[in-house]
């Protein structure tokens, strides 16, 4: 299954990669989130780190994901969109644009992985740790 199982991943806070040069010369961008009741950042000078990057967080995914009955019959998208806290921790694990009620049986095992997943290298903003909101697309 996990020779079968491709994923592939990209970060993005809704934001243009063509800004990418400018980045180092704006101010970190916070949103208030009322569920969490705190500043959560969508723009930082150092985005969170799962290990040494996508590959690790591809191994972690492959070695943990079981949903797939025919892998080789399977085509689809997830798009996460979590937290990851000061401390590295995920918080806060969705299927983006779902009610709960709508999701699916791959969807409910993607939000179990992320769950139980290690803690992350944390955001920064000005050398500080912050907790910043990720979204991440996983396509099989």
């Amino acid at each position: 299954m996990k020779g079968c199982l491709i994923i592939i991943f990209s970060f993005f806070v809704g934001t243009s990669a063509t800004h990418a040069q400018k980045r180092e010369q704006q101010d970190c961008i916070s949103l208030y989130d009322s569920t969490f009741k705190q500043k959560i950042y969508v723009w930082v000078d150092k985005m969170p780190q799962y290990g040494e990057g996508t590959t690790d967080i591809l191994t972690y995914f492959s070695a943990h994901f079981h949903e797939l009955k025919d892998p080789d019959n399977f085509q689809g998208s997830i798009k996460m969109e979590f937290i990851v806290t000061e401390k590295g921790a995920l918080k806060g694990p969705k299927i983006m644009n779902k009610a709960p009620g709508e999701i699916t049986v791959m969807e409910k095992e993607a939000l179990k992985i992320f769950s139980t997943m290690p803690r992350w290298k944390p955001g920064t903003c000005k050398g500080k740790a912050v907790p910043v909101k990720m979204q991440l697309p996983i396509v099989f």
